[in-house]
């Protein structure tokens, strides 16, 4: 996983749209059911620019591939 997760992060910090499985696997990562919080509509946000292809914003690309993307390697999930 640690190699997808790499394909992702190199896609986003180029601002490219992401394509085929990394695409899949990023709104997987993102598929979670968020409610209407603040924060439930800042991941909305995040998934439907990955899904339209469009670049994330500074912040938007901090907490996706900075935080989340090492916390799942963290937690196990990259065992998947």
């Amino acid at each position: 996983m640690s190699a997808k997760y790499g394909h992702i992060k190199r896609g986003l910090s180029k601002k490219e749209p992401l394509k085929g499985k990394t695409l899949e696997l990023a709104l997987e990562i993102l598929s979670v059911d968020y409610d209407d919080s603040e924060f439930g509509n800042f991941m909305k946000g995040i998934r439907k620019k990955i899904k339209n292809g469009e670049p994330l914003g500074d912040y938007e690309y901090h907490y996706f591939v900075e935080v989340t993307l090492p916390h799942l390697k963290l937690s196990g999930r990259e065992d998947e």
